[in-house]
C-alpha cells in the first residue's frame, strides 16, 4: 500500500539535492506566461507573419524537414523561439 508521506518526503529530497529543476508542461503554462499561442493560426501568425506571408503553418516550420527546405529559415523560427523562452 503506498505510504503518501513518505512518497512526498523522498521527493522533497530529490529535489533538495538537486543541481536544477526543469519541469515540462503542456501550452497552456507557456501561454500564462506571456508565450505566444504556437498552436492557434492567430498567435502563430501575430509572432510569425513572414511565415503567413511565405503560406507556412506551425506544423511547415516545426518539423526537421524545415531544415532540409530552408535551414535559415528554419534556424531562425527556433533561435527566436530559444530567446522567448529565455525571456520567460
Amino acid at each position: 500500500m503506498p505510504n503518501l508521506e513518505h512518497d512526498l518526503d523522498l521527493a522533497v529530497s530529490w529535489i533538495r539535492d538537486a543541481d536544477a529543476l526543469l519541469v515540462t508542461a503542456g501550452a497552456g503554462i507557456g501561454i500564462d506566461s506571456g508565450l505566444p499561442d504556437f498552436r492557434g493560426p492567430q498567435g502563430f501568425y501575430g509572432a510569425y507573419p513572414g511565415l503567413q506571408r511565405s503560406r507556412l503553418g506551425f506544423h511547415d516550420i516545426a518539423n526537421p524537414q524545415a531544415f532540409s527546405r530552408d535551414p535559415h529559415q528554419a534556424w531562425g523560427f527556433y533561435g527566436h523561439r530559444l530567446q522567448l523562452y529565455r525571456n520567460t
